[in-house]
Order: C-alpha cells, then sequence, then structure tokens
C-alpha cells in the first residue's frame, strides 16, 4: 500500500527488545484530500534510520505493509513502513493550537 502525506508528529528513535532494534513512529496527514485521514507508521531496524532524517511538515511518500494480528480473542492492527520518499520539504515552524494561545481576556 500506498500513503502520501505531511509528518505531524515523531517519536525519538529507541532502541528496543534484547537484540537492540531500533524503532521509530511517525504520524502522517494525508494531503490533497478534503477530508484528511492520519496514520501512524512504525518503522523498524535500518528503516528506522532512513525514517529519522524526515522532519516535521515534510511531506513524504510511503510503502507499507498492513497487518493484523489475534492473540488470545484480540486483534491487534500494525502498520510498517519499508519505503520512504520526499516528496516536498515542509517548513520547520511549530504548529501553535488554539488552546495553546494566550489570549489576555
Amino acid at each position: 500500500m500506498n500513503i502520501k502525506g505531511k509528518v505531524i508528529l515523531k517519536t525519538e528513535l529507541t532502541t528496543v527488545w534484547a537484540n537492540s532494534m531500533e524503532k521509530i513512529m511517525l504520524w502522517i496527514e494525508e494531503v490533497d484530500t478534503q477530508y484528511p485521514n492520519s496514520i501512524v507508521v512504525t518503522f523498524l531496524k535500518d528503516k528506522a534510520l532512513m525514517a529519522n532524517s524526515y522532519q516535521l511538515n515534510d511531506v513524504i511518500d510511503v510503502q507499507i505493509n498492513a497487518k493484523i494480528k489475534e492473540y488470545e480473542g484480540k486483534s491487534y492492527n500494525s502498520i510498517n513502513g519499508w519505503s520512504v520518499k520526499l516528496i516536498s520539504k515542509g517548513s520547520n515552524q511549530a504548529i501553535v493550537r488554539d488552546d495553546e494561545i494566550d489570549i489576555p481576556f
């Protein structure tokens, strides 16, 4: 599958599990749609190092694998990225939410 969108959140590059595997997660919001959806994509191992180079507001094209696993009667989704291409660099300006604006009245 293919997702084209803007990076709106990014976790720190972390080392997980006993075998020192690296992991990073990018929250991507679709662009060029009237009602944009968002998705969190996990990158593991060497793909995590590749995904770490992208910054907030960069528009990227991500190839993903979506899987579902069942464990003790519950289902779990995983969305892993395996390829990323930069479409355009975004501005590095911080996004200010309405509830963070200090209004004097």
